[in-house]
C-alpha cells in the first residue's frame, strides 16, 4: 500500500491489480496486470502525479496519474538486460521510487546469494532506470556499503539522494559461501566506472547524485546521518526537497527506536545559500551544481551569471572546493570580491591542485576540508602548519612525527613557544628539549618569569655544559663572579676564566688554566692581556702557541725582538713574511730578507735585493726556485751574476731557462758542471726551436759531456736524439746494460750498431745463455757480417767439442761458419762457386775440419753396429798429422778404450792407455776413473802407477750429452 501525498490518495496492490482508493477507502479506480506476463504487483511508489510499480517477476511499470484515467507511460519494462542473445537478470527490487517528472526510476536491489534464491544479500550498487532511452545505469557505493534508502528531489528530476550504511562482507560470513555461489549477480558492470566511490566513512551517510542526460551518475556531496559527533542519535533521511533534507531522529541501541515527536530539517552543506533565495536564485544554484559535478565548468559558470547574492556565491565556492574545482572557484572568488582569499590563490605556488584548493578552503573557513585536501595531496608539511595555526599542537606533532619528520624540531620549538605563551611551563620545557634547543630556551623562559631557584635546579639537574655556561653568564651579570667563575668551570668555558682571572689581576691562576688546557682561546687572551700589561716576550710566547703568528710578530716588531722574529715569520703566511721581510730590509739585514722575500713567493723580489746588496749564497738558493716561466731577462741577470761570480753549475740552469743552450753547454765543457739527469734535459732544445743541424750539434756536444762524466745511458739519450746512433751504442756499450743494449741494436736498424751489439754480447758468458747466442747470431746476420759470423759458428763449434765433446753439433756449426765465410765472399746457397775459390785457405781449413769432424762422428756411431769399422776409422784418424786442428785426440782413444773395456779386451785397452801416456795426453779429462780401474785390473797392474795429475780429473763422458745445442738452430735467418 502506498499513500499518495501530492493527491491524497491510497494506493493499493492486491492480487493482480492496483486499486485506487480515496482516504475514506472507496475504490475509485484499479490498474491490472497480467499474471503470466509481468506478474502481481508488490511495491508502488508515487512522486509528482507520478506511480511506479514493481511486480514480483521484477516488471516496472509507470502510469501518469495527472489525468482522470491514469495513462501508462511505454510499455512495461523486465529489470534484465541483453547478453549474448539473452536475457540476464539483473536482481531482486526490493525498492522503487520514482522522480518528479517520471521520467526515471531509482532501484534497490538484492542478490541471490545461493542458486533457489532464497538467500538474498543486498546489492552495493544504486539502479536508475532511463525511461526515455530504455537503459539500466548503475552506481557503486562500494562493496563494504549497502544502499538502504533512497528518494528523488521534490522539484528536480535530475537529483536524488541514497542512504548507504555499512555492511558485513561476504568473506566474513560464518556460513563461508564460495565465490562461485555469488556468481556475476554482484560483479559490477562497465557502467559502474562512471561512479564516484565514497571515501572511507563510519556509521550510516546520505549521498546526494545527479543524473545527467548521458547516462552519467555523479556524486554531489556526502553528509554522515548522525546528530553530533559522539554518534549516538542516528537520524533516517524521510525526504529531499532541495536545498533541504528531512530527517527523523533514531534513539537507542544502534537507533533502534523512533523518535516520531520532531523532523529535523537541515541544509546540505553544498546548497547552503538557498533557504532564502528566489525560485529563480535556487534552480540557478542547482544548475551550478549539477554542472559542477557533472564536469561542465563553462556551462555551470554560466548558470549563475545573473546571481549577485553574496551569500549564494560563497556557497558556490564552497561547493567549488568540495569538488575541486579550481577554476571555477576563482571565479566564485572574485564574484564574491574577496580579495585576501584571491590573494592567497594568485601567490600560492604549490604544484598540487588540492594545495591550492586548501588555500581557499581555509579563507572560506572550512578548516577540516583544508585538512582532507592537505592529506590527499601527501603535503604533510602544509598539513602540519594548518594544525599549528589552528593551536592544535597535538595534530601537528603526530602529523610531524608519523608523515613530516623533517619538521619535527620546529614543530615541538612551536608548541613550546605556545604552551611558554600560555603559562604551561613544564609542557614548554619538554617540547623545548624535544627540539633540542632547551640549552638557551629553557633558561631563557625561567630567568624572565623570575624563577631563578627553578632554573639553577634544571640547570643542576640537566649537567648540560650549555646550561652551566648559560647560568655562569647570569651570575656573571649579577655581580657574582664566584659563582660564576664555579659554573665556568663547570662548562670548562676556559677563556671565560681565563678573563675573569685577568679582570681580577691574578694573572698566575689564568697561566695555570692555559698550560693545564692548552686551549687556545684562553691562551690568545691571556696573550692579548700580557700584551697590554707590557709584557712583549710573555706575550710572544702565548701568541705562538695559539698559532697566532701575525700578532706575535707584530709585538716582536713593536717591541724590536728580532731574535724571534726570523722564526715566527717562516712558520706564518705569507703576508706576514712579506711585512717581516720589509722590516729586515729596513734595518740592513739584507740576507733575511732574501730568504723570507724567497719564502714568500716574491722570488724576483727577492732577486733584485740579491743582485743589489751582491749576495751570491742567497742567489744560489733562489736559484732552484726560478723557473722557465720566470721573466728571461731576470733569469739572464741571474745567471750573469752568478757566472761572474764563479758559480757556474747554478748559472747552467738558469741559462737553460732562458733557451741559451749553446752558452749552457760551454760552461759544462769548461768548467766540468756535474749534470743530473733534470739538468739535462732542461738543456735538451725542443725540435721547432733551434734548425735541425743546430740542435743535432747540441746534442752531440751534450752526449759528451755526459760520457766523459760517466752519464752513459745520458749520453746515449742524447746522441740517440743527434741522429748519431753508433756514438749513442757506444755509450751504451760502456754502461754494460745488456737488456738495453740489445733493445736499442734492435731499433736501431744500423750495421754498425749491430755489430757493436754483437761484438759486445761475444765478451759475456754466451756459451750459457742461449738467448745471447741468438741474439749474437741475429745481429751479425742483420749487419751481413758474415765473416764475423762464421768465425762465430766457428767458436760454437769449439765450444761443442771442448765441453760436450758433442761432434755431430760440431760438424753441423762447421758447416754453417763454411756457408757464412762463403756468404761473405758472395756466394750464396744459389749461386755456383767460381773456380779457383777450393784454393782458398780458409776454406781448404773448414772443408778439412768438416771432413775430419764427420769422420769421427760417423765412427762414433757405428761403436755398436759395426765397430771393427769403428776401429778403422779412429785408428786412421789417429794416424792424421792435422788431427788436432779439428778434433781432440785423446777424444779418440778414450772413444777406443771404451769399446775394448767393453769387451773386456783390457791389454789392448792398456796399451791405448800406455800410448796416450806416451803422447803426453792427460787420462783425467778424457776416460773415467772407474773405466781405468776395471782396465788396470783386467791386465793385472797396479793402479798406484798412474801419475797424480792423471787422477785428479774425473768426468763422465757421454757423447750426446745435452747442453742446450739447439739455440744455434735457424738462428742466422734474416728478420
Amino acid at each position: 500500500m502506498h499513500v499518495s501525498k501530492d493527491d491524497r490518495q491510497i494506493y493499493v496492490a492486491s492480487g493482480l491489480k492496483i486499486d485506487i482508493l480515496s482516504v475514506k477507502g472507496a475504490v475509485r479506480k484499479s490498474l491490472t496486470f497480467s499474471g503470466e506476463m509481468e506478474g502481481a504487483p508488490r511495491l508502488l511508489d508515487t512522486h509528482g502525479g507520478y506511480l511506479a510499480a514493481c511486480t514480483d517477476k521484477n516488471v516496472l511499470r509507470i502510469w501518469n496519474l495527472a489525468r482522470a484515467e491514469p495513462k501508462p507511460m511505454g510499455v512495461p519494462r523486465r529489470f534484465e538486460e541483453s547478453a549474448g542473445g539473452s536475457s540476464v537478470p539483473l536482481g531482486h527490487v526490493r525498492s522503487v521510487r520514482v522522480n518528479c517528472s517520471g521520467t526515471r526510476l531509482s532501484l534497490l536491489v538484492d542478490q541471490g546469494v545461493t542458486a533457489e534464491g532464497d538467500v538474498r544479500i543486498a546489492d552495493p550498487r544504486l539502479f536508475i532506470y532511463d525511461a526515455e532511452s530504455d537503459r539500466f545505469l548503475r552506481y557503486s557505493v562500494g562493496h563494504q556499503w549497502a544502499p538502504v534508502s533512497h528518494m528523488w528531489d521534490a522539484t528536480d528530476p535530475r537529483f536524488m539522494a541514497c542512504e548507504m550504511a555499512p555492511q558485513r562482507s561476504l568473506d566474513d560470513d560464518s556460513d563461508g559461501l564460495a565465490d562461485s555461489q555469488v556468481g556475476e549477480t554482484v560483479t559490477l558492470s562497465a557502467d559502474d566506472a562512471n561512479a564516484d566511490s565514497p571515501p572511507p566513512l563510519t556509521g550510516p551517510h546520505l549521498l546526494t547524485l545527479f543524473v545527467t542526460p548521458d547516462g552519467r551518475i555523479v556524486r554531489q556531496d556526502c553528509v554522515a546521518c548522525q546528530e553530533d559527533e559522539s554518534g549516538d542519535v542516528c537520524l533516517m533521511p524521510v525526504a529531499l526537497a532541495a536545498p533541504f533534507v528531512y530527517l527523523l531522529p533514531m534513539t537507542g541501541a544502534g537507533g533502534s527506536d523512533t523518535d516520531t515527536t520532531r523532523i529535523l530539517r537541515r541544509t546540505l552543506r553544498d546548497l547552503a545559500g538557498l533557504e532564502h533565495v528566489d525560485a529563480k536564485t535556487a534552480k540557478a544554484l542547482m544548475d551550478f551544481s549539477y554542472h559542477l559535478a557533472a564536469g561542465n565548468t563553462d556551462e555551470a559558470y554560466r548558470s549563475v551569471q545573473g546571481v549577485e547574492s553574496r551569500t549564494v556565491w560563497l556557497s558556490m565556492a564552497k561547493m567549488c572546493v568540495k569538488t575541486q574545482r579550481l577554476d571555477v572557484a576563482a571565479k566564485c572568488l572574485a564574484e564574491l570580491g574577496h580579495a585576501t582569499a584571491a590573494a592567497a590563490l594568485r601567490e600560492c605556488e604549490e604544484p598540487e591542485v588540492d594545495a591550492r584548493l586548501a588555500v581557499v578552503a581555509l579563507h572560506l573557513g572550512l578548516v577540516d576540508e583544508a585538512s582532507r585536501l592537505y592529506e590527499q595531496c601527501g603535503r604533510y608539511d602544509l598539513l602540519n602548519q594548518l594544525h599549528q595555526t589552528c593551536a592544535q599542537f597535538d595534530k601537528a606533532l603526530q602529523v610531524a612525527s608519523d608523515k613530516d619528520r623533517i619538521h619535527l624540531r620546529s614543530t615541538h620549538y612551536a608548541a613550546a613557544q605556545y604552551h611558554e605563551s600560555t603559562g604551561q611551563t613544564q609542557d614548554a620545557i619538554s617540547d623545548y628539549e624535544a627540539a633540542q634547543v632547551h640549552a638557551w630556551e629553557v633558561p631563557r623562559m625561567l630567568q624572565a618569569a623570575g624563577k631563578v631557584e627553578e632554573l639553577t635546579a634544571y640547570v643542576d639537574q640537566a649537567e648540560d655544559k650549555r646550561l652551566y655556561k648559560w647560568l655562569a653568564s647570569y651570575y656573571e651579570s649579577c655581580g657574582d663572579l664566584d659563582g660564576s667563575m664555579r659554573y665556568y668551570r663547570k662548562a670548562d668555558d676556559w677563556v671565560a676564566l681565563v678573563r675573569l682571572h685577568c679582570l681580577n689581576q691574578n694573572v698566575k691562576s689564568a697561566v695555570q688554566i692555559c698550560n693545564d688546557t692548552n686551549d687556545a682561546a684562553a691562551c690568545y687572551h691571556l696573550a692579548k692581556h700580557l700584551e697590554l700589561e707590557g709584557r712583549p716576550k710573555d706575550a710572544i710566547h702565548w701568541y705562538s702557541k695559539t698559532g697566532r703568528v701575525r700578532q706575535a710578530i707584530r709585538v716582536a716588531q713593536d717591541a724590536g725582538l728580532e731574535s724571534d722574529l726570523m722564526g715566527m715569520a717562516l712558520s706564518s703566511t705569507t703576508t706576514e713574511m712579506s711585512a717581516a721581510a720589509r722590516y729586515y730590509l729596513l734595518r740592513g739585514q739584507a740576507s733575511k730578507a732574501v730568504v723570507l722575500y724567497s719564502k714568500a713567493g716574491q722570488v724576483r723580489k727577492a732577486v733584485d735585493i740579491c743582485l743589489e746588496h751582491h749576495l751570491v749564497d742567497g742567489l744560489r738558493r733562489i736559484a732552484d726556485e726560478l723557473s722557465k716561466e720566470a721573466d728571461p731577462q731576470l733569469l739572464t741577470r741571474c745567471a750573469e751574476f752568478l757566472i761572474a761570480n764563479e758559480q757556474p753549475d747554478k748559472a747552467v740552469g738558469l741559462l737553460s731557462a732562458t733557451k741559451q743552450y749553446e752558452r749552457a753547454i760551454e760552461l759544462c765543457e769548461a768548467h766540468d758542471v756535474p749534470l743530473s739527469e733534470d739538468l739535462v734535459e732542461k738543456m735538451t732544445p725542443d725540435k721547432n726551436q733551434l734548425s735541425a743541424d743546430v740542435r743535432s750539434d747540441l746534442l752531440g756536444r751534450l752526449g759528451k759531456v755526459c760520457k766523459r762524466q760517466g752519464l752513459f745511458q745520458l749520453a746515449c739519450k742524447k746522441f740517440t736524439q743527434a741522429g748519431d746512433k753508433v756514438k749513442a751504442m757506444k755509450s751504451l756499450l760502456k754502461a754494460g746494460d745488456t737488456q738495453k743494449i740489445v733493445f736499442f741494436a734492435g731499433t736501431a736498424r744500423q750495421a754498425e750498431v749491430y755489430i757493436l751489439a754483437a761484438n759486445y754480447l761475444q765478451g759475456l758468458e754466451w756459451q750459457s745463455d742461449p738467448e745471447v747466442t741468438r741474439n749474437i747470431i741475429s745481429f751479425y746476420t742483420k749487419a751481413k757480417a758474415f765473416d764475423k759470423l762464421s768465425q762465430f759458428y766457428d767458436s760454437c763449434s769449439q765450444v761443442e767439442v771442448d765441453e760436450y765433446r758433442d761432434y755431430d753439433k760440431a760438424a753441423g756449426l762447421l758447416k754453417e761458419a763454411l756457408k757464412a765465410f762463403l756468404r761473405s765472399l758472395g756466394i750464396d746457397k744459389d749461386t755456383h762457386m767460381p773456380p779457383g775459390i777450393e784454393h782458398d785457405t780458409r776454406v781448404v781449413a773448414l772443408q778439412r775440419r768438416i771432413q775430419l769432424v764427420d769422420k769421427f762422428a760417423s765412427a762414433r756411431r757405428m761403436m755398436k753396429s759395426d765397430p771393427q769399422e769403428m776401429i778403422k776409422v779412429c785408428r786412421a784418424l789417429l794416424g792424421q798429422t792435422d788431427l788436432e786442428t779439428a778434433i781432440r785426440a785423446g777424444d779418440v782413444y778414450a772413444q777406443l778404450i771404451e769399446y775394448y773395456a767393453s769387451v773386456r779386451k783390457f791389454d789392448d785397452a792398456f796399451e791405448l792407455i800406455e800410448k796416450m801416456r806416451g803422447a803426453k795426453i792427460a787420462l783425467g779429462p778424457y776416460v773415467d776413473r772407474s773405466l781405468l780401474e776395471d782396465v788396470y785390473r783386467g791386465v793385472g797392474q797396479p793402479l798406484a802407477d798412474l801419475p797424480e795429475a792423471d787422477e785428479g780429473i774425473d768426468e763422465d763422458i757421454h757423447p750426446q750429452q745435452e747442453h742446450g745445442g739447439d739455440d744455434y738452430d735457424d738462428a742466422d735467418e734474416d728478420d
